[in-house]
């Protein structure tokens, strides 16, 4: 273990789709899938024409609805020669902030707030970052913000407000003090220097050869140039989309969520790093559980018209989504290109999308307890499905239900998504999509999270594993006598890199090597991870998910702890102006500390650890998207036709399949030449006020040989022989893949599976 120490500061509180229909490029005069929108702007999308008021598409809006009034105020609503001007106010696109007195701004900001507290319509909020704002230290200025809400007056007369709505955003909730804890590693590399190269001269030249016989042979992304793939001095937007979801339903499946503006502020922090002119952000929020997904387009659509003018002026797009929103964004993103005469961002522009646990290949609901038929299942799936709505209206089971619809094939939603998706990869050749996924989860499998069966180059997958999943929560950490020879005086800044436990190390490397396979190009390996992922399943994963007996067990367990920590923590003493005790001296003090508040629940510091402040994911991302060079050829996006479709982990088919696909996957695997020179993943275990701590990214070298296969290989089985799972699915998968067991060296397996 490593650990390093850097200046710095005190925690700080900081009817459009065709089934059937066959999946062509979409040219242009083709009708578009909102014939309201393209008839409002021209006859036909990607013509260059100027930009007039007329050409703005326009809503019939409801009228502004005043604030509670009494009774004198209700009669005289109705009386005509009380009425004024003002009252007739009739918001359009002509209407400017500056023309409103002050009632109109304070009854258009009740409206639009009240609005944003029911939920029921998207709403965005956009704030601008400049560098020359700053301060010395290279911290950017933050311009907040303009509230629009669709079917409001601010729909088309952007408030400006101080202050973001926090009131009415629960998840903007923010503590006294906030404390970064990033405990985590990233699948299969941090940058794509670790895992791409450039494309060498033969290459290109066989490329082209081939080309001109069979388009589109590029297997995956090559790096840019040195001197390529840089923002500096560009403008940049970014456009970050969260979906609304009820409260237990959210708990269930994400465990925690967050806000558009937390994941556009991440975002952003790491596109400063690359020294553009400007960041604009755009957060939106949509219903995505109470509207269809055209209408909550529609609305965005509507929202964005408000800042149509700084897409003309911006050179690239990053959009991050996460969950159900990841559809969103991109129909949102497939309608800006399109739509060039009205936002006027060209196709050739940078332009990313980051995907967090999307649903793009719906969900499927897992019983490791009992083997299944098929009768069977379709009982378990309906059972599962309605505990899973518990608590959720009718319009929100009705609509939550058929995400389970994109995994499906030739159902409207997945036919839709694929070819929204296809249209994007394939007319707009800078256009790269990073999806991430957690490797331990309760619902979905990392294949249905990262859309894996999709095949295309220019789309990268990343898995980001909880070391808490791992057993390295913060009190087994603190428990570490080395931890207490690091001393925690000012400034609280902890790095340090730890070995992933050898008791586990098997099940984050088969997978880690698999992902790198498929990222390389080599879709044969997708029928291995498909069939393995049930197996990362189990309900201990999740807080809310955990059986009452292990919630038992594992409350006994932190019982005596407790109570230890809690006669040395409770009457602590504070420095002014810290929520950090001063007796915590050393990093191992800090640690019981901050899992004492953990279990007590203190509202007064909160631990940001979740995969979405890891500002890793965001570096990789901007990374993949900008370092990355476009494809010679383009190419579709098509579905694998390795993919398979496991039904039961219990099912004696499916394990004899599993058995045999492993041993075909391991006799592949040690014949690929382009893998690159990696060690074992580490664990990076950082404690910031920021969580802004950045893992060293390696540069990797190929050797064109497979020894680096065979090495991985050794890895692999001596890890096997050293693993000691904790669910019940990896117990399963780890006795059906006991045939290791059967070799007593490496060198024994490689000759088996070489034949």
């Amino acid at each position: 273990m490593s650990a390093v120490s850097q200046d710095g500061a005190e925690f700080q509180k900081t009817d459009r789709f065709e089934e059937g229909e066959q999946l062509q490029p979409q040219t242009d005069g083709q009708r578009r899938w909102f014939p309201w929108f393209g008839s409002a702007v021209s006859s036909h999308s990607d013509v260059d024409t100027a930009v007039t008021e007329s050409s703005v598409p326009t809503v019939a809006l409801p009228p502004l609805q005043a604030p509670p009034t009494s009774l004198l105020q209700s009669v005289a609503g109705w009386m005509p020669f009380w009425r004024t001007a003002e009252d007739e106010l009739q918001i359009d696109q002509s209407t400017e902030y500056h023309q409103l007195t002050a009632k109109q701004v304070q009854t258009l900001e009740q409206e639009a707030l009240q609005a944003v507290a029911r939920g029921n319509d998207s709403w965005c909020w956009h704030t601008e970052y400049l560098p020359d704002m700053g301060d010395m230290a290279g911290v950017w200025g933050l311009v907040e913000g303009e509230l629009s809400v669709a079917n409001t007056g601010s729909q088309n007369c952007q408030l400006p407000l101080k202050e973001y709505p926090v009131e009415v955003c629960p998840l903007e909730h923010q503590s006294e003090c906030v404390v970064g804890v990033n405990n985590s590693v990233l699948l299969p590399g941090y940058s794509p220097v670790e895992y791409f190269h450039p494309m060498p001269w033969t290459t290109r030249i066989a490329s082209a050869v081939r080309g001109y016989y069979e388009p589109g042979r590029e297997s995956h992304l090559y790096l840019k140039k040195e001197t390529e793939g840089t923002l500096k001095d560009k403008k940049v937007i970014i456009i970050s989309i969260v979906g609304s979801l009820p409260e237990r339903y959210e708990k269930m499946v994400l465990e925690k969520g967050c806000s558009a503006r937390y994941l556009g502020e991440r975002l952003s922090e790491q596109l400063q790093c690359e020294a553009p002119r400007s960041i604009s952000g755009i957060s939106i929020h949509s219903p995505l559980d109470r509207k269809p997904v055209e209408d909550c387009v529609k609305e965005c659509l509507m929202l964005l018209c408000n800042w149509r003018t700084s897409f003309q002026e911006y050179d690239a797009l990053f959009v991050a989504a996460v969950y159900h929103s990841v559809p969103l964004a991109i129909y949102l993103i497939e309608e800006i290109i399109k739509h060039q005469s009205l936002f006027q961002l060209n196709r050739k522009s940078t332009i990313g999308l980051l995907s967090f646990n999307s649903c793009l290949r719906g969900y499927q609901f897992w019983d490791h307890s009992v083997d299944t038929i098929i009768e069977e299942d379709t009982n378990l799936q309906a059972g599962r499905e309605k505990i899973l709505f518990q608590g959720a209206s009718k319009i929100q089971r009705e609509i939550l239900s058929k995400l389970k619809n994109y995994g499906k094939q030739n159902t409207e939603e997945s036919l839709a998504i694929k070819k929204s998706l296809d249209w994007l990869l394939y007319n707009c050749k800078s256009f790269k999509m990073t999806m991430v996924s957690t490797l331990h989860d309760n619902f979905m499998t990392v294949s249905q999270k990262l859309a894996i069966d999709y095949v295309h180059p220019s789309v990268v997958r990343h898995i980001w594993c909880d070391g808490e999943q791992l057993g390295l929560d913060l009190q087994e950490l603190s428990a570490r006598p080395e931890f207490a020879k690091f001393d925690n005086t000012y400034p609280r800044i902890f790095a340090a890199d730890l070995d992933i436990p050898k008791e586990r190390l098997f099940e984050v490397y088969l997978v880690s090597n698999i992902l790198l396979a498929i990222n390389l190009g080599h879709e044969e390996f997708i029928p291995i991870l498909q069939l393995i992922n049930p197996f990362y399943i189990s309900r201990s994963f999740n807080e809310h998910t955990t059986p009452a007996n292990i919630k038992k067990q594992i409350h006994n367990e932190q019982k005596l702890w407790l109570a230890a920590a809690e006669s040395r923590w409770k009457n602590a003493s504070f420095c002014s102006g810290s929520r950090i005790p001063a007796d915590a001296r050393t990093i191992q003090d800090l640690l019981q500390y901050l899992q004492y508040c953990r279990l007590k629940g203190s509202n007064s510091l909160e631990i940001r650890s979740s995969m979405y402040s890891d500002s890793n994911i965001y570096r990789t991302f901007v990374h993949n998207t900008i370092h990355t060079a476009p494809l010679l050829e383009r190419q579709h996006v098509r579905v694998s036709d390795y993919t398979v479709v496991p039904q039961s982990i219990y099912n004696g088919v499916n394990q004899y399949d599993l058995v045999w696909k492993f041993h075909e996957c391991l006799s592949r695997f040690i014949k690929l030449r382009n893998i690159p020179q990696q060690p074992i993943p580490t664990i990076l275990f950082t404690i910031s006020a920021d969580n802004r701590f950045l893992h060293r990214i390696r540069k990797a070298s190929f050797a064109c040989n497979t020894k680096e296969s065979l090495r991985r290989l050794d890895v692999l089985w001596h890890s096997y022989n050293e693993w000691k799972p904790q669910t019940k699915g990896l117990k399963q998968l780890q006795e059906i893949l006991s045939v290791l067991t059967l070799y007593s060296t490496t060198n024994d397996l490689v000759k088996d599976i070489a034949r």
